[in-house]
């Protein structure tokens, strides 16, 4: 990493509490998708794990344990609507298909996910 983006990172960067409460976040799905497929778990990755997130940055999560079937995405959908997530959205014809969603309420209130 270079002198320039360390500093940014230093600046800008989460705050241990901050990474704390988006791992919470991630917790948080995976106990709401549990409830449907209980050998589901959320594995977070990106930004997050790798130190570089910054307070407006979202929270990428691959689920494994979950069927892969457009049935399944909506019964995630659900779950996560259910658990308090906002704004939640398949995008099942995707390259890649995904549930985006929103944390509901808390401190992280707004946060994609």
């Amino acid at each position: 990493m270079s002198a320039s983006f360390s500093r940014l990172v230093n600046r800008f960067g989460l705050s241990q509490a901050g990474v704390d409460l988006r791992y919470s976040i991630a917790n948080a799905v995976e106990r709401a998708v549990k409830t449907q497929f209980r050998l589901a778990s959320a594995t977070v990755f990106g930004s997050l794990p790798a130190n570089l997130g910054i307070v407006t940055s979202d929270l990428d999560m691959v689920l494994s344990g979950v069927p892969d079937s457009r049935k399944a995405m909506h019964q995630v959908a659900n779950k996560l609507e259910t658990a308090g997530f906002s704004d939640v959205r398949v995008i099942a014809h995707a390259r890649v298909p995904i549930v985006k969603c929103r944390v509901g309420s808390g401190p992280l209130r707004g946060v994609g996910v």
